[in-house]
């Protein structure tokens, strides 16, 4: 079943051609890797989804995007209720400077879903144990999140990403910089989160895609060159410039 259909997306920043008439669907609970080198669109396509594009004015994007059949551009879409239904977890941990509690109880607050109580804690639990963290962190939510290592940072915005419910989760480059053990326990926490969500993987790491994937999409300078299974992709690709990608000749 497709969670999200991308029709004949296009994105110009001026007369350039970022994306060049993308079209692919992101099903339930699988995990879609979106690999390509540098330039290729990857971030942008990313930020098409949930409308952050919108904050980039000199970004014209074209064509249709729906979530479960409504239309992600359409008149009248409540943008803020489309990123609660939509997440996203970005390359460079982003957490707030204030404890570990309110980082994870903000987006409550914010989306009027409560903030404070039993269940509110029932549900912090739940997002940092899916995020790997709460054994790490259980005796010291009070803490500033600020003093976390950078895995630690990472998976805690993971768990804010999730403590909302979303249908959806972007990742945009989520383990870079970090060291294999951090980049091991987000790729686990995936493998969980994708039984309650649909999951979009924007990675340089075509081993980490070839890991951590249900099927995986090839850009290449703006346009979609591939998407298959991951298997299909990693061993036997059907167009040759997936295929220098995949094996590092290029990127």
């Amino acid at each position: 079943m497709d969670k999200v259909i991308v029709e004949n997306l296009k994105v110009k920043k001026g007369n350039v051609a970022i994306l060049r008439g993308i079209s692919l669907t992101i099903r339930t609970h699988e995990i879609l890797a979106v690999i390509g080198p540098a330039g290729s669109g990857k971030t942008t396509f990313l930020r098409c989804l949930n409308r952050l594009i919108d904050l980039e004015p000199e970004l014209k994007p074209e064509g249709r995007i729906t979530l479960e059949g409504v239309k992600i551009y359409g008149e009248g879409t409540d943008v803020s209720f489309l990123r609660r239904r939509i997440g996203m977890v970005f390359a460079v941990p982003n957490p707030l400077p204030m404890s570990i509690l309110d980082n994870l109880t903000l987006g409550l607050r914010i989306h009027g879903l409560g903030g404070s109580g039993p269940i509110t804690l029932e549900r912090v639990e739940r997002s940092l144990k899916a995020a790997y963290l709460w054994e790490e962190v259980k005796d010291r939510l009070k803490e500033s999140a600020l003093k976390l290592s950078g895995g630690q940072q990472q998976r805690l915005c993971l768990a804010r990403s999730i403590m909302v419910d979303p249908e959806l989760l972007l990742l945009d480059e989520p383990c870079s910089g970090l060291d294999p053990i951090s980049t091991a326990k987000i790729e686990e926490a995936l493998q969980g989160l994708k039984r309650e969500m649909s999951i979009v993987l924007v990675t340089n790491n075509v081993k980490q895609a070839s890991r951590c994937s249900d099927r995986t999409a090839f850009l290449l300078m703006g346009d979609l060159v591939e998407i298959n299974n991951t298997d299909q992709i990693f061993t036997n690709p059907q167009d040759g410039r997936t295929s220098d990608y995949v094996s590092g000749r290029f990127g």
